[in-house]
């Protein structure tokens, strides 16, 4: 402020000008005051900027405890990436350190995995977690003949009573293996897999042409090798379903490799304990036939459903064994349109049916085109609702 005419004219000293970026502490800033009148004044003030410090938080994802697919190695784990948390400008980065990415193959064992994150303002923090893979359960019976070893993994009974039997066979020779067979009771054709199938090996993906029945070196279902060489230690697994009415004491097992050697052992199934079979039905060239409500002979594979779930309500049917003429009991649906399907012993659905439950019981005389043996029927409403039974056909 002044009384000179003209008035004053300001001038930095000391300091920084405003609006420009200042550092952390105490900056002093002195500015002078001048006229034309020859007068000058000045005055200082301090800036003080106290830093706030930065901040990083990594958390890492939970332990991860996983068992290892039968006959494998090695096993696919995919895991959430960290997350970390800053205050810095333009957040963290994230680097592991140890142990495998995303969606590797983990081996058996515990595998630590540990990562960094970090900041363009210098701050670091570390986290780990562990994937531990287990193997899976002892084979039943295990056979080594030479540089081959069979094992017998498992026997599952699925929802019709049907054994399937998984078997690995472990090539520790040079030469690969050409085919391998599992002999099949006399007149008794594997349920699974079908003759001229491709079957893909569950644990490597190899593919082997499937020959069901095949005569030579015996009564067997056979699977012979398309592409991939299993040598030198490397193992598939077999898989193959019987008939209900086929459960053998033992298994006869044999392996030709490409220079022509022949190995060949007897696994023992009476170690095994039958367990339930968890997997899904396979289903080959499904063809149903309805037309008019009118039941009509069908050859085709089982249904996309387990007919024998023991969980689903059981129905009432009589007189059971039957000759020909059955009675089911549809009460609860009286009223309704529900469908009626017959499987036989090998899982093929024979006939089917749409029936309206206009009484209780509905009478099935369709039963006496059917061949003597063992049946399974089931009902399903239109809402859904499913019920099931077991039946023999006799005369």
């Amino acid at each position: 402020i002044t009384n000179c005419p003209g008035g004053t004219t300001l001038q930095l000293l000391s300091g920084l000008s405003s609006g420009s970026n200042f550092p952390a502490g105490a900056t002093e800033i002195c500015y002078e005051a001048s006229n034309t009148c020859g007068d000058r004044d000045t005055c200082c003030f301090t800036v003080r900027l106290t830093a706030v410090p930065s901040t990083l938080s990594i958390q890492c994802p939970a332990n991860q405890s996983l068992t290892l697919p039968v006959a494998a190695t090695t096993m696919p784990v995919t895991y959430a990436l960290p997350t970390a948390t800053t205050n810095c400008p333009g957040g963290a980065t994230l680097k592991l350190l140890s142990g495998l990415p995303s969606g590797s193959n983990f081996p058996a064992g515990i595998t630590q995995v540990c990562y960094e994150a970090s900041t363009a303002c210098g701050d670091r923090d570390t986290c780990c977690f562990t994937v531990t893979i287990t193997e899976p359960s002892n084979p039943c019976d295990i056979k080594t003949i030479g540089c081959l070893r069979f094992e017998l993994l498992d026997i599952r009974l699925d929802s019709i009573g049907q054994r399937r039997y998984r078997i690995r066979a472990v090539n520790s020779c040079a030469s690969p293996l050409n085919y391998i067979a599992m002999q099949l009771p006399n007149g008794v054709l594997a349920a699974y897999p079908k003759e001229a199938a491709i079957y893909s090996a569950p644990n490597t993906g190899n593919k082997y042409a499937v020959r069901n029945p095949n005569y030579s070196p015996f009564y067997s279902v056979r699977y012979k090798a398309i592409a991939g060489d299993l040598n030198n230690g490397e193992a598939d697994v077999f898989e193959y379903a019987l008939p209900q009415q086929s459960a053998p004491a033992y298994i006869h097992v044999g392996a030709r490799l490409n220079d022509g050697t022949f190995h060949s052992a007897h696994l023992n199934t009476f170690y095994c304990p039958v367990q339930p079979y968890t997997g899904q039905f396979r289903i080959e060239n499904l063809e149903l036939s309805v037309e008019h409500s009118q039941f009509s002979i069908l050859n085709s594979q089982l249904p996309p459903f387990s007919i024998l779930n023991s969980q689903l309500p059981q129905l009432l049917v009589f007189p059971n064994p039957t000759d020909g003429t059955l009675f089911v009991d549809l009460g609860q649906w009286q009223g309704q349109q529900v469908q009626v399907q017959v499987l036989n012993a090998q899982g093929q659905l024979v006939l089917s049916q749409a029936v309206f439950a206009e009484n209780e019981v509905v009478v099935l005389d369709e039963i006496g085109q059917l061949a003597e043996g063992l049946y399974y029927l089931s009902a399903q409403s239109a809402s859904g609702e499913r019920a099931v039974a077991r039946f023999v056909v006799g005369r």
